[in-house]
């Protein structure tokens, strides 16, 4: 059935650097649990599943392509150090029951859609913010602060503003099931991304049909998805390791 893999966090950030620096057009989009389970025709956390969106998330897989770079949520490295107080062994380390799970649903679902097996690491940004955000902070002042940018998401403007820099074109979306309002608020992107050069979706789910969309569309972008650092930086917990990070270590940490 074939075996899942994927980059350390180190390693990742070395190719989509080296991406980056030799190519035009590179994209890096994370996927896990929710993806895997829209595509499953069960709901994820905050996305109902159907025909269409399970179509479109099927043909995001399908894009083989070494500038197109996802990220899989498989081989998690620990986050905590152990001189950390606040260790919490749990976090972004597969618990070995839903790491079972997880693996059977890829195997059942990205499997059956194509032989893809490799990925990038899905917590790259995450595991930079804590363990090296020198490095993290490298990677936002290069690759996305100096380019004219487009934000597509429900975090505030002014936060995502003081992350990533001046926003040129900020595309307002609901925090959930957006897919459904996907023929409203699409529009707006397709008519302003050929004036930007990179593109951030902080969509759920539906970022991976953004990605999908625009990777057809043939521009020479860069396009990140960040993913849940966005709600820390915003002031958010968002997410169990965002609570055990601490929102004023990684606002510290990044801005």
């Amino acid at each position: 059935m074939g075996k899942f893999k994927a980059k350390t966090p180190e390693e990742s950030i070395e190719y989509l650097i080296y991406m980056l620096d030799t190519n035009d057009r590179v994209y890096y989009i994370r996927f896990g649990d929710g993806v895997l389970s829209t595509m499953a025709g069960e709901r994820a956390k905050d996305h109902e599943s159907s025909p269409e969106l399970i179509e479109e998330l099927k043909e995001f897989f399908l894009i083989r392509d070494d500038r197109f770079i996802k990220g899989g949520a498989v081989d998690y490295p620990i986050l905590w150090s152990p001189d950390m107080d606040y260790l919490k062994e749990s976090i972004f380390v597969e618990n070995s029951k839903h790491g079972l799970r997880y693996l059977q649903k890829l195997r059942n679902t990205v499997r059956k859609v194509t032989d893809e097996t490799e990925f990038c690491n899905s917590i790259l940004f995450q595991y930079l913010s804590v363990h090296d955000p020198k490095v993290m902070k490298y990677f936002i002042n290069n690759y996305i602060k100096p380019h004219k940018k487009m934000f597509i998401g429900s975090n505030s403007k002014d936060s995502m503003t003081k992350f990533y820099g001046n926003i040129d074109f900020y595309i307002q979306i609901s925090e959930r099931n957006c897919y459904e309002d996907i023929d409203i608020w699409w529009p707006e992107i397709e008519r302003n991304v050929g004036e930007c050069k990179v593109v951030l979706p902080a969509a759920g789910v539906a970022t991976k049909v953004i990605a999908k969309r625009l990777w057809d569309m043939g521009h020479d972008i860069y396009c990140f998805d960040i993913g849940s650092l966005n709600d820390a930086i915003e002031g958010r917990q968002s997410r169990v390791w965002i609570e055990y990070a601490g929102v004023e270590t990684l606002r510290k940490n990044l801005l």
